[in-house]
């Protein structure tokens, strides 16, 4: 699996988090079978990213491309498949008391679509929070 970001930028975007990116507004390929590491401060679009490639945030400029494909075009059945397939997103949120039964495998297996993150106001506060980011795998 091939992910493309051509000169993606989600709207709006904070100016400090374009003026300190190597990622917004440029070229980025990421390929299967590397591994990748997305860092920063907080605030500086770490799940934005994410959410861009995992298709929740669509109100960006550019292209998204994955396996060469337009991700503008992809349906929701599209974007189903692909996050059943190939694409999978831990929520940061599962760490911070949201289902806390639950193991990190048992989300995993899951649809997607059936995850529901706690709302950022009812969040508990955590020390390792700040600049985390959720996973893509």
């Amino acid at each position: 699996m091939k992910i493309e970001l051509q000169q993606v930028l989600p709207e709006p975007i904070p100016e400090k988090a374009l003026n300190a990116s190597r990622v917004w507004g440029s070229a980025l390929v990421l390929d299967s079978g590397k591994r990748h590491l997305v860092s920063g401060v907080s605030g500086r679009g770490k799940s934005t990213l994410l959410h861009v490639i995992y298709g929740i945030r669509k109100d960006f400029k550019g292209q998204l491309l994955i396996d060469d494909k337009d991700s503008s075009a992809f349906t929701e059945e599209d974007w189903t498949h692909l996050r059943s397939r190939q694409v999978a997103l831990l929520f940061q949120d599962l760490r911070h008391g949201h289902a806390p039964s639950r193991t990190i495998s048992s989300w995993s297996t899951d649809q997607a679509a059936d995850v529901t993150p706690t709302p950022p106001s009812r969040q508990p506060w955590h020390p390792t929070r700040q600049g985390h980011i959720p996973c893509l795998v």
